[in-house]
């Protein structure tokens, strides 16, 4: 840097004598003078350089003087020569004493003087050349040497800043801005004094007055427009810091921010985390000695100070804090939410027009602390709802969701076993944990879930992923090959056993694992966990410790074929359970259908989970009945409604197993003529990843359903690998875009830009588009704003039974569908009392 600083001086220095020796009359003045002229523009030139003003913006910093005046002196009774000698003497020799800059500063600073000069005189003489002997045409000249000087004087210093930070043309054109009126008005003030002197040298004392008049307005200007600057600065802090709620990114960018408003090299903001803990950012070479924590003695009496403190500079210096007293000045700003201090701000090594911190410093960095803090308390807040939401409260360890979404992000990877390596899930459950908390209570159970939890933790290598999914099974995520995997199992069931000492007693419980192995095609983490769980009560019926998931256990599960003989009985009774769940038109707020969605209550289970019985019916060959009792209680009552008055569409889900189901299309058209429905009404939703099973069998039942005038949907949209070519030949009317995506639409960019594209996509196919899983109605929002046709979720209404589902309708802010899509002249009424009164028909 230094090097190419010098470099450039000499090429300046080099084009100023080039520039002096070209001229005519060299050696000659315009206008002759007695010898102490120049003694006086010596002094002149200082004063100029004693009397400049300093305009700073961020790490810039453009300065004002009034030596354009000695300038243009110095072009009329002095030789170019001498003019040159005049303006360095007098200007170096203060700004070398006041400044005490280093040597290549000096070298710049005299090049930069000699090139101005010599600019100066070139245009002055051009102009002036062809009329010597006119003071008229000189006093004219005067005004474009000058300012040309100036400018070209702006543009070099920019050029040498470039070297340093870059940015050159950025720098030169705030420069420009600027001096691109100031300088022309500079010189023509300039000239101005010089025109009475032209006269009489005495006369000079008439300029005086207004030369000073007008330099105290210019410097008003310049103090008026640097507040302007430094307020328009403070107020974009808050919004540049704000723009991200992630607390490293927030801290970032506000340490960036500050050392760029306090004009410093060195900067480091510290967040003093609840736990003990802290976060730090620094801006240039990492400052030393700063505090670890908010109770770090050496730095007491600067974090209980109220305002910002200089330190090593002033009465302040910091005991213990050698390397950082070795900097000559710091400057240190707490920042504080109310009487706490949540972090501290620190800033050395100012690099703007002066070297030193000034009062007003000291109320800039006490304002971008107190700014900061409302942005740090809504980062922090926000990673405190972020870490809750993703973690169990009890052991702080990753919580279902988190952990589904772990195996997802590998599976979405391609990550799966190979020759040496194999990811596997390990569903660990406690024996025996129930007796803990009904023998010793909650607070007991409480105290092994968190010994437990912590001493698993101490057992895994760095990648690892231990979860607690609920109550007292946890889940682990691990990479190893095939004999690590026996070794952890066993010593995971090992270290079970060990005794946990909960208030002086010895508690013992034991643990059954299942490992699931990462192994073939695998849709999600729910099938991995469900193969894990089934491998779990394996080990826990067999007493084993733990057990590898393989397709027999599957089969054989006491579990599954009590689930099996439960829903055999539940079929042939006739007491599975259709729910309704709205569907919302988004452009128009109102309900336009529903989809049937099966639930099951068990005696002993409780509700059932369709995840849970629909895998055991499609493996059993019980979907066929289970469909068709679905959609005779669901077409049953779609009929109930249209006499109500609602005119609703109706969707089903389909197993892959029912498209694979010849008699499908004729199965269906008899419950629709049972209830005299019109096929029209009915949506069948099939899977995204059923279209990839046998798919010329599965193409032949759904061009047959097409052909009966019913309308198809593909669910759970972009978590399958269907063929866009392939989608785009089958008679699909709607896709569902996947609750995985809606749900993070307004946290995961790219969850967004995986629903927008759905969207783009279905309406490209010319198909409408249903959004399901929809929570809130910042959710709905933003859906509507992409242009999504329909939404379906919790945030309107979760899946009710048929009559609170009609007493929903009645009482919903959204109202339903009264026109009869398949008659749109004619809509009905909703009777105020439906027992008793049938709907009428009115005319439209």
């Amino acid at each position: 840097m230094v090097a190419r600083i010098c470099l450039l001086s000499v090429a300046l220095a080099a084009c100023a004598g080039v520039a002096t020796a070209l001229l005519p009359d060299a050696t000659s003045s315009s206008r002759s003078a007695p010898w102490w002229v120049a003694v006086v523009l010596v002094f002149a030139f200082a004063l100029a350089e004693r009397s400049v003003f300093h305009f700073e913006f961020r790490h810039e910093a453009i300065s004002f003087s009034f030596s354009e005046v000695p300038t243009a002196f110095a072009l009329v009774y002095l030789a170019p020569g001498p003019a040159i000698a005049v303006r360095i003497i007098g200007a170096l020799v203060l700004i070398r004493l006041r400044w005490r800059s280093p040597y290549y500063k000096n070298l710049f600073n005299a090049s930069l003087f000699a090139i101005e000069t010599a600019l100066a005189y070139q245009v002055a003489r051009m102009i002036a050349g062809a009329w010597p002997d006119s003071t008229a045409v000189l006093l004219f000249a005067l005004v474009p040497a000058v300012a040309l000087a100036t400018l070209l004087g702006s543009a070099v210093v920019s050029l040498a800043i470039s070297i340093v930070e870059g940015g050159f043309r950025e720098r030169l054109g705030g420069e420009m801005r600027i001096n691109a009126w100031i300088a022309p008005l500079n010189a023509a003030v300039a000239a101005g004094v010089v025109a009475p002197t032209l006269m009489s040298p005495w006369l000079v004392a008439l300029s005086i007055v207004p030369l000073v008049a007008f330099w105290r307005v210019l410097q008003g200007y310049g103090r008026l427009e640097q507040r302007f600057r430094d307020l328009d600065d403070l107020h974009g802090f808050v919004g540049r810091v704000g723009k991200s709620l992630d607390l490293d990114e927030t801290v970032e960018a506000a340490a960036d921010d500050i050392a760029a408003l306090m004009r410093v090299r060195r900067a480091a903001l510290i967040v003093f985390d609840l736990g003990g803990g802290l976060r730090r950012h620094d801006v240039g070479p990492p400052l030393p000695d700063l505090p670890t924590s908010v109770d770090d003695p050496r730095w007491r009496a600067v974090l209980g100070q109220q305002h910002a403190t200089l330190l090593n500079g002033s009465s302040v210096v910091l005991a213990g804090c050698h390397e950082l007293s070795e900097i000559a000045q710091v400057l240190a700003a707490p920042v504080r939410e109310g009487t706490d201090v949540v972090g501290l701000v620190v800033v050395a090594e100012r690099d703007g027009a002066v070297d030193h911190f000034r009062p007003g410093d000291h109320v800039r960095l006490e304002t971008l602390a107190g700014q900061f803090a409302p942005n740090l308390r809504k980062a922090i807040l926000h990673g405190r709802i972020d870490f809750e939401a993703r973690h169990d409260a009890l052991t702080g360890l990753p919580n279902r969701p988190s952990f589904e979404r772990m195996i997802d992000v590998m599976i979405e990877a391609g990550v799966h076993a190979d020759g040496a390596q194999m990811p596997v899930v390990m569903l660990m459950d406690l024996d025996r944990f129930k007796e803990v908390n009904d023998t010793l209570g909650h607070h007991a159970g409480d105290s092994v879930l968190i010994d437990f939890a912590r001493r698993i933790s101490a057992m895994l290598e760095p990648g690892d992923l231990l979860a607690r999914l609920a109550g007292d099974e946890f889940a682990l995520l691990a990479v190893r090959h095939l004999d690590g995997i026996h070794q952890l199992a066993n010593r995971l069931v090992d270290e079970a056993r060990r005794p946990f000492t909960i208030d002086g007693l010895e508690v013992v419980v034991t643990m059954s694992i299942g490992v699931a192995p990462m192994v073939g095609e695998i849709p999600g983490a729910t099938t991995l966990l469900r193969r894990a769980d089934i491998a779990m009560y394996a080990a826990k019926n067999r007493h084993t410790g733990y057990e590898m998931y393989r397709e027999e256990i599957d089969r054989r599960t006491p579990a599954r074929l009590a689930m099996l003989g439960d829903l055999r009985n539940a079929l042939e009774r006739d007491d599975m359970q259709v729910f309704l769940q709205p569907k919302l038109d988004l452009a128009s707020g109102v309900v336009i259908g529903v989809e049937a969605l099966a639930r099951w209550s068990h005696a002993s289970r409780g509700w059932v989970a369709p995840e849970d019985f629909v895998p055991v019916a499609e493996e059993t060959g019980l979907i066929k009945q289970l469909t068709d009792q679905v959609l005779d209680s669901a077409i049953e009552q779609l009929q109930r409604l249209r006499t109500l008055g609602h005119h609703l569409g109706l969707a089903v889900n389909l197993s892959t197993h029912d498209l694979l189901d010849e008699l499908l299309p004729d199965r269906v058209m008899r419950h629709l003529d049972r209830r005299g429905v019109d096929p029209a009404l009915l949506t069948l939703e099939i899977t995204e990843s059923s279209l990839l099973i046998d798919a010329p069998r599965a193409r032949a039942t759904i061009d047959r359903i097409n052909r009966q005038g019913i309308r198809l949907s593909v669910d759970d949209f972009g978590t399958g690998y269907s063929s866009l070519s392939y989608l785009r030949h089958l008679p699909v009317s709607e896709l569902k875009i996947d609750r995985s995506f809606v749900a993070n639409v307004l946290l995961d960019d790219q969850d967004e830009v995986i629903v927008r594209s759905i969207i783009d996509l279905g309406h490209n196919l010319g198909m409408q588009v249903v959004a399901e899983g929809v929570e809130t109605d910042e959710v709905i929002t933003r859906l509507r704003g992409f242009a999504c046709d329909v939404a379906q979720g919790f945030g309107i209404c979760r899946a009710l039974p048929f009559d609170q589902f009609v007493t929903w309708l009645s009482t919903t802010q959204y109202p339903s569908r009264r026109r009869d899509p398949l008659r749109p002249g004619q809509w009905f009424d909703l009777p105020a009392t439906p027992d008793t009164e049938q709907p009428r028909p009115t005319d439209g």
